[in-house]
């Protein structure tokens, strides 16, 4: 081969390819114009071209056929929309005051009605028992509490309802209201009444109008202290009740028994303040009862202590629980018991009392 000159690379044929008439004519035009290796490539790229520049052609026609059925204004309302454009994801209470306005329901403006005005107080007439409210308590009748004086023996009680009154057997308590106490008498209803402070009350002075205003106000000021030193008093009435009720009980509970059945019940009460255990001597007789625990009491006060075994109660012998019945009439006779006792380590004593 000559320096300067082109000699086509002829290689293996490829694969025969079915051409249409046309290419056919432009084939065998080629071949006719050109050597047989030449024409072949040729005839590989030229087709190459023909398919780019077909498939251009078609996504040009495809693009033209889009723009052509989409408006501009169309394509300006396919935009995405900016964070500030969103409307906001709750809508103000201000869009639905329409609602309210509009009255869809029809409803009414109506005032709430009036709280029904209380039940007048019934007329009962005054009980005549000697009997004197000093205070009371209104509420639910388990929770009501009224205090009372009775003038004969001087004795305060403190009353609930179906409560009867001290020692009147037929008199029971009803009711339980504000200043008022109602009782029951054999069926018929009985009021007493709690008595009102007090107040003194001063004429109307003439004067001028600043100075009716400031002994108005003088007024309603010593209204107020007088409501609270009431308040006050009965505060203290309240304590000195309940006082008085404390020291009469530990009065009762000191006091000797006068009756029969008084005394047996006040021995029996000596009795429940120690607890007991039958005694064994070294044989395994019974050697008396021995005290287990002592309770505060006469009994405890008398140096009675716990191990202590009990051998005679006032002269009488004590060999084991079953003389128990036997000590109650020496308790419940006398002024002053005694009690024989006998130590764990064999000392003896003697514990006495005032019933």
């Amino acid at each position: 081969m000559r320096r300067g000159t082109w000699e086509p690379r002829c290689g293996p044929p490829g694969p025969r390819v079915d051409w249409t008439e046309s290419f056919r004519t432009f084939a065998g035009s080629a071949r006719s114009a050109i050597p047989a290796c030449e024409g072949r490539v040729f005839l590989r790229y030229g087709l190459r071209a023909f398919h780019i520049t077909l498939a251009a052609g078609c996504l040009y026609l495809i693009y033209s056929m889009v723009t052509s059925f989409l408006s501009p204004t169309e394509l300006a309302e396919l935009r995405i929309p900016s964070v500030e454009e969103l409307p906001p994801s709750q809508p103000s209470f201000a869009r639905y005051e329409i609602v309210g306005e509009r009255n869809l329901f029809e409803r009414r403006e109506t005032a709430p009605p009036a709280a029904p005005p209380p039940p007048p107080e019934e007329e009962l007439e005054k009980s005549q028992l000697r009997l004197r409210l000093l205070g009371t308590i209104a509420g639910p009748d388990h929770l009501s509490v009224a205090t009372v004086e009775d003038e004969t023996s001087r004795e305060h009680l403190h009353l609930r309802v179906n409560d009867q009154v001290g020692e009147h057997e037929n008199v029971t308590v009803a009711r339980i209201e504000r200043m008022r106490l109602v009782l029951n008498n054999n069926g018929k209803l009985e009021a007493i009444t709690m008595e009102e402070p007090e107040t003194t009350t001063r004429p109307k002075q003439k004067g001028k109008r600043r100075e009716q205003t400031s002994s108005n106000r003088r007024g309603r000021a010593r209204g107020a202290r007088n409501a609270d030193r009431a308040a006050s008093q009965r505060e203290r009435l309240m304590e000195r009740v309940n006082r008085l009720k404390s020291q009469k009980r530990q009065l009762r509970r000191s006091r000797p028994p006068t009756s029969g059945q008084a005394a047996v019940a006040h021995a029996k009460n000596l009795l429940a303040q120690v607890r007991f255990a039958p005694a064994f001597d070294s044989d395994g007789n019974l050697d008396g009862i021995q005290v287990t625990e002592v309770l505060p009491g006469p009994l405890q006060e008398s140096g009675l202590q716990s191990g202590d075994v009990i051998v005679a109660v006032n002269g009488v012998a004590i060999s084991g629980p079953n003389d128990l019945p036997k000590i109650l009439p020496s308790l419940a006779e006398g002024r002053r018991s005694c009690l024989n006792t006998k130590a764990p380590d064999g000392t003896q004593a003697t514990h006495c009392w005032d019933n």
